[in-house]
């Protein structure tokens, strides 16, 4: 079966949003979700893609660019790439993942992943990404 990326729009935040609780694992105020998503679908320094199969949702890749100040270049964050639980293993990661190198060729793309996540971390390895830096989070006590 072939795969279809498509820009997301509007019309597929309940689908955005299932996948992102499949990634975190928790629920989310799904109101909160859908003012965020559609505030940055206005924002071009955002970009969100989706990938179809047989016309349904079964991945996200989302992107943010900026212009940090100790980068000579621009840099394309990938904030979020997720295929849902039931479709991996298909190459629908590579799919996504690989349109987004080929969108921001000319610049730097960085990306985070849980520490807790190692097939994720192997496959951005695969993917050609290195593991370069270390990434702190602060939790208010």
């Amino acid at each position: 079966m072939e795969y279809k990326v498509r820009k997301a729009d509007g019309s597929d935040a309940e689908d955005i949003y299932s996948l992102l609780r499949q990634l975190k694992g928790e629920e989310m105020e799904y109101d909160a979700f859908l003012n965020r998503y559609l505030d940055n679908l206005e924002n071009p320094a955002y970009e969100y893609w989706v990938l179809e199969e047989g016309g349904a949702i079964r991945g996200l890749v989302s992107s943010h660019m900026s212009q940090p100040l100790h980068h000579p270049e621009k840099v394309c964050e990938v904030q979020e790439l997720i295929v849902d639980n039931g479709y991996r293993g298909k190459g629908m990661g590579s799919c996504l993942l690989k349109w987004v190198l080929s969108r921001h060729a000319g610049d730097n793309i960085e990306l985070a992943s849980n520490r807790s996540r190692r097939k994720a971390r192997g496959f951005y390895e695969r993917m050609g990404f290195l593991a370069t830096h270390n990434k702190f989070v602060y939790r208010k006590p």
